[in-house]
């Protein structure tokens, strides 16, 4: 079965609907026809579609080169194509328009005319934004230590293999301070977990005061251990304000909570052991050289009882 229409019909019928169809003559690039919804859509009047400039005064200024170049480069390479893009209505808004283009050609091959359908898709381009916003702060949040508010291991490994090539281009080095808070282990197994929240958050407080520049990262790897990204820092430098950091800490006078171990009673307040790494990076060498590094050197310093420091 098929629907034979009469010209007049087909023209009601498309103007009944939403979608907006148009046709612009190649040759002269003006419009030959343009949908009365056009109007209820962006609140201009089909008299005042003349030609290509017109359309693409009503681009957003941010896309309409872009737009107008896509036009004409792919009415060459496809019969068929679509555009998104903002377009402004009378009144000073913008709508979000898909145009659907279909190339038509003469009886010589040649580019006769451009038709298309205008959809407004601005609605679904809202959801999408907010979707993506969304998927973006679920991302950020999953980078982000619950207890603490701080980078976690995850945001910083992945901005360490960042500073890592960036050192490596240009031969700087990279310094690297890791903080364990003693006895963590004991506490993490006999504390309240909102004790231990709590202990955490003070410490993270203190070591976050620690990234002063920019580049800096200072971040919670997990189990009472912090890290402390220094790019570019010399060894003297992070030395001295690693020994600075640990005394800070001593000085906050956090107090621990009542804990049974061997060695450990004797303590009142919350001490760290420290362990620095300065490494500039070669080629071949993984990021995980610099962390590893760092933890020898916080295994040596935990060998030497509580509240130690050690350089690799």
């Amino acid at each position: 079965m098929s629907l034979d229409l009469h010209p007049r019909e087909y023209k009601k019928l498309l103007e009944s609907t939403q979608v907006i169809p148009w046709r612009m003559e190649w040759p002269s690039m003006t419009f030959s026809y343009v949908g009365p919804q056009i109007e209820q859509l962006l609140g201009w009047s089909v008299d005042t579609w003349h030609c290509i400039y017109d359309w693409a005064d009503m681009i957003h200024p941010e896309e309409r080169d872009g737009v107008i170049e896509a036009c004409m480069n792919y009415a060459h390479q496809s019969d068929e194509y679509e555009l998104d893009y903002r377009a402004q209505s009378k009144e000073g808004s913008y709508r979000w328009i898909r145009d659907v283009i279909r190339v038509v050609h003469n009886d010589r091959g040649a580019i006769s005319a451009l038709i298309g359908f205008k959809f407004d898709i601005t609605e679904r381009k809202r959801q999408e934004l907010a979707l993506a916003q969304a998927n973006q702060q679920l991302q950020l949040l999953s980078m982000k230590d619950a207890t603490t508010g701080m980078a976690n291991r995850l945001m910083f490994e992945e901005i360490l293999s960042r500073e890592w090539m960036r050192a490596q281009r240009h031969n700087q080095a990279i310094s690297l301070i890791l903080i364990e808070l003693d006895e963590f282990e004991a506490m993490a197994n006999q504390s309240e977990p909102a004790t231990l929240q709590q202990l955490l958050c003070q410490s993270s407080v203190l070591v976050m005061q620690y990234a002063r520049r920019g580049c800096d990262l200072a971040a919670h790897l997990g189990e009472g251990v912090f890290a402390l990204m220094l790019p570019g820092a010399a060894i003297d430098a992070a030395s001295q304000l690693a020994i600075a950091l640990q005394e800070d800490l001593i000085r906050a006078q956090i107090p621990l909570p009542s804990v049974k171990r061997e060695g450990f009673d004797s303590a009142t307040h919350l001490t760290a052991s420290i362990g620095l790494a300065n490494h500039t990076p070669q080629s071949g060498e993984s990021p995980l050289k610099l962390l590893d590094l760092a933890d020898r050197a916080l295994v040596k310093a935990k060998q030497n009882g509580r509240n130690s420091y050690s350089a690799a």
